[in-house]
């Protein structure tokens, strides 16, 4: 076969009888992004007329591509694809003779087969040294010409440019016909290129512009030389041999200035990728390449022809050489990263004897993404919701999944089960409820007893890190079952890692980063915070830490939280896609007041309190603090300071302060006793400044905790703050339940008014005395009842509940910001103005930030949505 993309003649050659359409073809070298957006508009809109006659030599074509090449005109001629200028050169020119290297494209023998020029000499490259070409050693007769392609097709091999123009300085009365069809697609290609530069009379150099702007249906090609050379070819030429079509098309190729970097920088990425997963195949030996196609020598117990015609057997069709020395070689187009996969699992079953059924899927295309980071809080969980939410936009129902958390803020899902708050945010902007298969294991640390364990929603036990990884196959399998079946139930799956994704020393037990990846098949992408600075080095050093197999996985970089001038980040970002062959999708702007829920405590070291705040709150900071996501809603006042307090020294005198979960209620309560700070709330709240206990804060306000069966440690009773007349045991059965209820005594609260929440504790809290309910549950797990729920304190602003998320009630935010500006005597609308407690809002704000900033037509691409 001279050429490809004839799959029947292919089917033909090989005397196969097989029904399989043609799925995928690489056999023709086009640009993996398909033609131009602008070529793309010209074609649906029809602006063009085939009624009448194109111009006789494509004139205003060829001004056009002149002035993209930074040429004069009549240096310029365009032609119906590259092997008519080929013919034109040589009819033109008039040589006597033509040199050719194998292997090369075989059109350059074709035309000078039609011109009646005889082929001299035929100079043998070795794979030996990678095809390179020894132009020193090419001397040429006079008047002959010699056809040199650069990239080399099939081999993908660079010629330097100086070495041509010494080469046609050493043989200036020979002609020398430079093939740069392929030049576009390689990154570093000004460097090697011909084209714009000073050319003497005996070099020409030709472009097929069909390849790299994948218009081959058009045929259109462009020959650059001296004026006098192009002179002589111009008389060759014959009328009209650009058609209308072409010569609409010919000005906007170029036009466009992104896209053909955006194509480099995705061919690029996609050939090294497909390098690394062809050469793990035994017999495959593949030839370094700089453009959109492999060269590969095929070895034992590979055979071409077997192996061609069991691929037409799949609807995949591969370049084969089946004469001469080159019979054991194939070349391999470059195609998107999904299709070369494909190949290669084909490939990999004709090696493994794998039998293949005709109706057989030869692709299954992973709908699920994944966001991993350099780092932790490196902006995975935001990321991963504005994912979501984007999808969700696009009538692509999509959930998310992370395989293990470890965090201490969690939820309580409808059903009862427990799991983590990042997961739950992000199920909100997708717009489905949370389940617990969307986080299979969540780890919540404790003190002196490693993590409990929460598995499938529910609690397993508590395990030291040795524990822990005992049991770890059989977490693994829970996640990979949770993963499937949501796999099975939506049309997309956005999976968030963990950490950082090179977490070397946890790679081989690790479920929840690339090995996660790596069974949902999933396109991965790599965010790094650009705020904790070395951001490059932070990407490059991810990837080169990463094993092979998992380096493929990365599709792609985001970098995240910049301020600035995005063009200064510009030279770094083309050093580190030539680095590691991986586009950087986007650089997202830091965004003031998304305030979107974190999986742990690690973002509570940069919160700041806001200089114009009208109000103080303050929330003391525990060593075990757990669902500090209760106060979120605040935050995100403008007129409020939301502040974090470890010491006294730094309570002030705020306006209320708040106690909140703990998930190691005694040993923090000690804590609390040791700094002082038992003392210091007690001060305050004879001031009169109201204080609220949440979960284990509400615990710790009371008279004694007790913990008669050892669940935070060994058994025993600690004596309590003693500012709210309640007692508490801690039980070993755990309470998670979602709960509607109805406020009783809160102050800020008008009586009567209901509200969701949920509750997640181990402990029974009860009165020693008449004090008054705070809350009354009326609806528990969906299921009616009518339950106390929290005290308050008849003579001072103390309230204690087990009660989480009340907060995002508007109307709870509200009566508490109205109550507070009331006793200070403020105006409540000055404080409540400028909030942005509009989940959705935030939501949307996200999925435009992705929008604006983020190339979404490649994510859209590796999903297979676009």
């Amino acid at each position: 076969m001279n050429h490809g993309g004839n799959y029947q003649a292919a089917v033909d050659c090989f005397g196969l009888t097989t029904g399989v359409p043609l799925k995928l073809d690489f056999s023709v070298n086009l640009n993996l992004l398909g033609m131009p957006p602008s070529v793309e508009r010209l074609l649906a809109n029809g602006n063009f007329s085939l009624q009448d006659y194109p111009e006789t030599g494509a004139e205003t074509a060829v001004s056009a591509l002149a002035r993209a090449h930074g040429l004069p005109v009549e240096q310029v001629l365009i032609g119906n694809g590259s092997t008519e200028l080929f013919l034109s050169i040589l009819l033109g020119l008039k040589p006597e003779g033509a040199v050719l290297f194998s292997p090369c494209y075989s059109g350059y023998e074709e035309v000078c087969t039609v011109a009646d020029l005889p082929v001299k000499r035929v100079m043998r490259l070795s794979a030996d040294n990678n095809f390179a070409k020894k132009t020193s050693d090419t001397d040429l007769d006079k008047n002959d010409i010699l056809f040199l392609c650069s990239p080399d097709n099939p081999t993908g091999r660079l010629t330097p440019r100086q070495e041509i123009l010494t080469l046609a300085e050493n043989n200036n009365s020979s002609w020398i016909a430079v093939d740069e069809s392929f030049m576009d697609f390689v990154p570093d290609y000004r460097d090697y290129t011909l084209t714009g530069w000073e050319l003497p009379e005996n070099v020409i150099v030709v472009k097929s512009l069909t390849k790299f702007f994948s218009v081959a249906g058009l045929r259109l090609g462009l020959a650059v030389c001296h004026p006098l050379t192009a002179k002589k070819i111009r008389k060759a030429q014959l009328p009209w041999s650009v058609n209308a079509l072409a010569q609409a098309v010919a000005p906007l190729v170029y036009a466009d200035k992104v896209y053909p970097e955006k194509s480099r920088q995705e061919t690029s990425a996609a050939r090294e990728e497909m390098d690394r997963i062809l050469s793990a195949i035994p017999g495959i030996e593949l030839f370094p390449s700089s453009t959109n196609y492999l060269y590969a020598r095929l070895h034992s117990p590979w055979n071409v022809s077997t192996l061609a015609a069991a691929l037409l057997q799949r609807g995949i069709y591969i370049r084969t050489y089946l004469d001469g020395e080159h019979q054991n070689y194939i070349r391999l187009a470059v195609k998107k990263p999904a299709e070369n996969r494909m190949l290669a699992e084909a490939i990999k079953d004709i090696y493994e004897g794998k039998s293949y059924e005709s109706d057989r899927k030869v692709s299954s295309a992973s709908h699920s993404l994944m966001v991993v980071g350099t780092t932790s809080d490196a902006g995975k969980s935001v990321l991963a919701a504005a994912f979501c939410r984007y999808l969700k936009r696009k009538n692509i129902t999509v959930a998310p999944f992370k395989a293990q958390n470890m965090s201490l803020n969690s939820f309580v899902t409808a059903d009862g089960g427990e799991m983590g708050r990042a997961q739950v945010v992000q199920a909100r902007a997708a717009g489905i409820e949370p389940h617990v298969d969307m986080n299979p294991v969540l780890l919540k640390p404790t003190a002196g007893k490693g993590s409990q364990v929460i598995l499938a929603g529910k609690p397993v036990g508590y395990h030291q890190p040795g524990d822990y990884y005992q049991k770890l196959d059989g977490y693994r399998k829970e996640a990979f079952a949770a993963y499937k079946r949501l796999a099975s139930t939506y049309q997309a799956v956005v999976l968030e890692g963990a950490g950082g994704a090179a977490e070397i020393n946890l790679e081989q037990g690790d479920f929840v980063n690339l090995n996660m990846a790596e069974y949902a098949e999933a396109s991965v992408v790599l965010v790094a915070d650009i705020e904790l600075g070395g951001v490059f080095a932070s990407l490059y050093g991810t990837i080169q830490l990463l094993p092979r197999r998992h380096r493929k996985l990365i599709k792609g970089f985001i970098i995240n939280k910049f301020r600035g001038e995005k063009s200064l980040l510009d030279s770094g970002i083309v050093e580190l896609e030539r680095l590691t062959g991986i586009p950087v999708l986007g650089v997202l702007p830091f965004m003031e007041g998304l305030e979107i829920e974190e999986e742990d405590s690690v973002a509570l070291k940069t919160r700041a309190s806001t200089g114009s705040a009208l109000l103080d709150i303050v929330v003391i900071r525990l060593p075990h603090i757990s669902n500090y996501t209760d106060f979120q809603p605040l935050e995100q006042l403008e007129k409020v300071s939301l502040r974090y307090v470890k010491t006294p020294e730094t309570l002030g005198n705020p306006d209320i302060i708040f106690i909140p979960g703990s998930k190691h209620v005694v040993n923090d309560l000690e804590l609390l006793k040791a700094h002082g700070m038992d003392t210091c709330l007690k001060a305050a709240v004879n001031r009169g400044i109201p204080l609220m206990g949440i979960c284990g804060g509400y615990q710790m306000l009371g008279e004694r905790v007790s913990d008669p069966h050892g669940v935070e440690g060994e058994p025993g009773e600690t004596k309590g703050l003693g500012l709210l007349p309640v007692e508490t045991v801690l039980e070993e059965e755990k309470e998670l339940s979602q709960v509607r209820a109805r406020n009783c005594t809160l102050p800020f609260i008008t009586p009567d008014v209901e509200f969701s929440g949920y509750e997640i504790h181990v402990g029974r809290t009860t009165a020693v005395n008449d004090e008054s309910p705070l809350f009354e549950v009326v609806s528990r797990k969906g299921k009616d009842c009518l339950e106390t729920a929290g005290y308050g304190r008849n003579d001072k602003p103390v309230f204690g509940t087990y009660i989480h998320g009340f907060f995002d009630d508007e109307t709870v935010v509200n009566g508490l910001l109205k109550w507070l500006c009331e006793r200070k005597g403020l105006d409540a609308e000055q404080v409540m103005q400028n909030s942005n407690r509009n989940r959705d809002l935030v939501y949307e704000k996200l999925a435009d930030m992705l929008e604006e900033n983020v190339a979404m037509d490649k994510v859209m691409g590796w999903l297979k949505f676009s």
